[in-house]
């Protein structure tokens, strides 16, 4: 491996830790679920996929979609 392989290993690495942060702070700045999964698609979104749904189910019932996109 050389110093560039091992520059863009870390690159990587740093990025995911980001996007890791971000999640986690867009869902520790809440109590709502809804309104957390809906942080957590929009910042998904334009890193990692064209679009985000999140299909929230309990036991008693489904309770709805959060969706991005």
């Amino acid at each position: 491996m050389d110093e560039f392989d091992v520059d863009a290993v870390l690159e990587q690495a740093l990025d995911r830790l980001a996007l890791l942060a971000e999640v986690t702070t867009a869902l520790g700045s809440t109590l709502d679920a809804d309104a957390g999964l809906r942080r957590v698609c929009r910042i998904m979104v334009p890193q990692l996929a064209d679009w985000c749904a999140v299909d929230q189910r309990s036991m008693a019932a489904p309770r709805g979609t959060s969706a991005a996109s």
